[in-house]
């Protein structure tokens, strides 16, 4: 392949390599971030959190399977110069299909939070005691409007 298209330069291809590139896209939904936050057990009993900066990205899906006296949390705040403000009972639990909890405790579930782009998130995770299991982990999407339960 020479690299014409139409007696053009194609610009999805790179002469210098040989290989076509992949074109950007406008569809953003098949783009996430995944991060693993914490894998362990036998936590002190404390405070623990992860602070998220969003981006662009417009929803964070939390990830968890804890057991053993562990509560998960979800706060958001446009920038650091405000109050964190606890968005956790805005977040859909897809296993055990509920909205509008306090708290997450002991659970193995997907918490999926809208509307969250260009904001900082905080996940926090307390645990009650040293003897606990602890899986927690998140990702950054752009799904928008109602999440449907899992089936």
């Amino acid at each position: 392949m020479t690299g014409e298209w139409q007696g053009k330069r194609d610009p999805g291809w790179d002469a210098d390599i040989g290989l076509a590139l992949r074109q950007p896209t406008e569809d953003k939904t098949d783009r996430t971030i995944s991060v693993h936050v914490v894998d362990t057990t036998n936590l002190a009993a404390d405070t623990y959190d992860t602070i998220i900066t969003t981006g662009e990205y417009t929803s964070c899906e939390v990830i968890m399977a804890c057991s053993g006296g562990v509560t998960v949390k979800m706060y958001e705040r446009a920038n650091s110069d405000q109050a964190w403000n606890d968005i956790t009972p805005s977040g859909r639990a897809k296993e055990a299909q509920s909205q509008d909890n306090a708290s997450y405790v002991d659970q193995s579930d997907t918490v999926v939070f809208l509307n969250v782009g260009r904001r900082q998130l905080k996940l926090e995770y307390v645990t009650s005691d040293g003897e606990n299991s602890v899986d927690i982990a998140y990702v950054l999407g752009f799904e928008q409007g109602t999440v449907p339960y899992a089936a």
